[in-house]
């Protein structure tokens, strides 16, 4: 069962991209949507390259300029910024929770509601630890005054509590991949050395098995 249309990820970054060193961005000619990669391009009925909802498509060499242009301009995506021109990108778009096949919309405001949306679901459906870190960064409060929250998350010293704080301040990490990283200290680890925030790119986060907790 689909529970929305347009379900937003966070599974590629802007800093992802760059470091993919793409030749080309292919993007939506009547839709929002964009890649870096070719084998996202779809086909529409006449067997052309098309955005997955068959759209037509244009395409720039230019690849820093495409992406300079969003980060010197993101109030003209509306609310979110710069988070809406990537929920734009083939990857972070999908048709629903259980359908992960990429969409695409006609305007950001779309994409933002999208977001919106997503937001919600991945709060009703958060983990309370998850829901303590987050809610904690965004309020500016130091998530370490529950005992619990340091251990969960490998608080361990104010380098990994700023470090993490800072990604998730800075839009890098969200809810959603917080839920996701909770499983996994690996998965944490990459997930914050990912983040242009974090200065110390070798730092890991060791928290306990999800058995030991």
């Amino acid at each position: 069962m689909e529970l929305f249309t347009g379900y937003i990820v966070n599974d590629i970054t802007m800093a992802q991209v760059r470091e993919a060193f793409p030749e080309k961005i292919w993007y939506g000619a009547t839709t929002c949507w964009w890649t870096h990669c070719e084998e996202h391009l779809c086909k529409s009925e006449s067997g052309l390259p098309s955005d997955p909802r068959g759209g037509m498509l244009l395409e720039t060499s230019s690849v820093e300029g495409f992406l300079k242009v969003a980060e010197d301009e993101p109030s003209k995506f509306g609310e979110h910024g710069l988070r809406t021109f990537m929920a734009g990108h083939h990857i972070n778009c999908r048709v629903s929770v259980e359908d992960r096949r990429s969409t695409c919309f006609r305007s950001w405001v779309e994409y933002a509601k999208a977001i919106n949306r997503s937001d919600r679901y991945d709060r009703e459906h958060a983990l309370p630890t998850t829901l303590r870190l987050f809610d904690s960064a965004v309020m500016h409060l130091d998530p370490r005054i529950t005992p619990a929250t340091i251990v969960d998350w490998d608080l361990r010293d104010d380098e990994h509590t700023e470090t993490l704080l800072k990604a998730i301040w800075g839009g890098h990490l969200t809810l959603q991949d917080l839920n996701q990283a909770f499983y996994d200290g690996s998965v944490l680890t990459e997930m914050v050395r990912a983040a242009p925030t974090t200065k110390n790119k070798k730092i890991i986060y060791e928290p306990p098995d999800i058995g030991d907790r």
